[in-house]
């Protein structure tokens, strides 16, 4: 009984370490295990600016489906997870490129794909949602 409350407590915990790794490189800081758990200045550019992106589109969807583990919501399709990364891929682009480089043709074209995208898996959890509990009743 006693475990409950230590995973909820480590859950957390958990979540706001997940959402400030994927915010810090915003502030030229770069939590690693690698540098021996503690802060480094990131090197962001424009030749990684994406991989950043992903990095912290990856930790605020761990840290996003971590919270929601907590409060006992389980994602009712497959497609969840894929939208909520496309989702903060879409978030975090506009704010790296604002942050350490200027819009480009490119990355108008890339938010526009990421736009359509999430609107497609948004729609398409919708209908998954829908068809999960079909049978329950």
């Amino acid at each position: 009984m006693r475990i409950k409350g230590y995973t909820k407590s480590g859950v957390l915990i958990f979540v706001p370490v997940l959402f400030s790794i994927a915010v810090l490189p915003l502030f030229n800081l770069d939590f690693t295990a690698m540098s021996q758990g503690r802060l480094a200045e990131a090197n962001v550019n424009a030749d990684n600016l994406y991989l950043f992106v992903v990095n912290s589109a990856t930790f605020s969807t761990l840290a996003t489906f971590s919270f929601l583990h907590f409060r006992r919501r389980r994602p009712l399709s497959s497609i969840a997870p894929l939208l909520y990364f496309c989702f903060w891929c879409f978030v975090f682009a506009p704010i790296y490129i604002f942050v350490y480089s200027q819009l480009q043709s490119q990355d108008i074209i890339l938010l526009a794909c990421l736009f359509a995208l999430i609107a497609i898996l948004f729609h398409e959890n919708q209908r998954a949602a829908k068809t999960v509990f079909l049978n329950e009743w």
